[in-house]
Parts: structure tokens; C-alpha cells; sequence
């Protein structure tokens, strides 16, 4: 394949999935295409105590990412770096001391969350960014419907807020669900009476 693929093609990420056939650039870290876009998240466990070295391999494989991108003629742009582990081993990383990750010659700085498929990851392992972003899609979705209460039965106005509310369920994956109901459960709960 030596030509792009419109946008919204129904083909796409089946064709976009042939063209990864190939790569096979990393040495040492594990990695994750997300096939319905073009984004890449390579990732690499390590204890702290390994956590230079770590970064040495990531660049190693970012290198071999770069020149299977650059060989296969795409651009790799909206490059982000993130070291994750519980919040006391974050609070006590200096972060000027660790080694920089580059793509290219550009360093990459550390951030402290990431967005990938509509999902935040923080760099402390907290579902609390996430979480308020889900209220707060659901929040607005609710009050829509409740500026058409007049127009709706109750019946079916208590189906469409528990349809907004309990589409967590369905949306994000096992275990996740649960961990949002007993994070934000009280939350939950007022937005389905307020609402009704």
C-alpha cells in the first residue's frame, strides 16, 4: 500500500490493519495499536529500581518505531511520555534526574495523565479523572432530558436517565464498571432522583 485511505472509509481499519502487518519494532517493550485510529501506545513494565534502564529500552524502541514509520512514510506526531506507579512512588520521583525520552531529537516531557481511546490514564494509577469525566458526559445528557420532562412519561423518563447512567456497564471494560459504582455510587444516585 503506497497510498492513503479517505477518512471514514468502511475498509479502513481493515486496510490500516494489513499495513501493520509488518511491524515488529520493538525489542523490549510490549505494545498496543489502536486499530480504529492511527495511535500506538508502547509500554514497558519495571520495577522502580529499574526504571533507567527502562527508559534507555523505551528509546530503543522509539528509535525502531521512528524508522518503521519513517520507512512506511508516516508521520509520528502527538508524542507523549508518562511513568506510572502508585502515588507514593510519583510524589517521591524527581523527575529532572530521570532520563529524557526522545523521538527523534525532540525530548519528550512527562505528563501526568494521557488520553487514549477515550480513556484517561493517570500517572498514579487513579480512576478519579476518568471518572469525573464520565459524570460529567452523563451529567449533561441528564439535564437535556430534563429540560423535555414535560414531554416524557415518568416511566420513560426513569429509562432513559438509568440508560445514561448504567451505560458505564456497557461501555468500559470488566471490573472497571464496578470500580466506578463503588468510587461514585452516592454521585450516581442523586443524578437518577434529582433527575426523575
Amino acid at each position: 500500500m503506497t497510498r492513503g485511505v479517505p477518512q471514514g472509509l468502511v475498509l479502513g481499519p481493515l486496510l490500516f490493519t494489513l499495513y501493520l502487518l509488518d511491524f515488529n519494532s520493538t525489542q523490549y517493550c510490549k505494545y498496543n495499536f489502536y486499530v480504529c485510529a492511527d495511535d500506538l501506545l508502547i509500554y514497558l513494565h519495571a520495577e522502580p529500581r529499574f526504571l533507567y534502564n527502562a527508559i534507555t529500552k523505551v528509546n530503543e524502541d522509539i528509535r525502531r518505531v521512528v524508522q518503521w514509520a519513517s520507512d512506511n512514510s508516516l508521520n509520528p506526531k502527538k508524542m507523549m511520555a508518562m511513568v506510572m506507579g502508585t502515588s507514593r512512588f510519583i510524589n517521591n520521583l524527581d523527575y529532572a534526574a530521570l532520563p529524557r525520552i526522545f523521538v527523534s531529537d525532540d525530548a519528550i516531557s512527562f505528563a501526568n495523565s494521557i488520553e487514549y481511546v477515550e480513556i484517561i490514564l493517570s500517572n498514579n494509577i487513579s480512576w478519579d479523572r476518568q471518572v469525573s469525566k464520565v459524570i460529567s458526559k452523563v451529567s449533561c445528557s441528564l439535564y437535556r432530558l430534563k429540560i423535555c420532562r414535560q414531554l416524557l412519561s415518568t416511566q420513560l423518563r426513569s429509562r432513559l436517565i438509568s440508560a445514561l447512567i448504567f451505560l458505564v456497564d456497557y461501555c468500559y471494560p470488566d471490573g472497571y464498571h464496578e470500580w466506578i459504582e463503588f468510587a461514585c455510587s452516592a454521585r450516581i444516585k442523586h443524578l437518577h432522583a434529582f433527575y426523575i
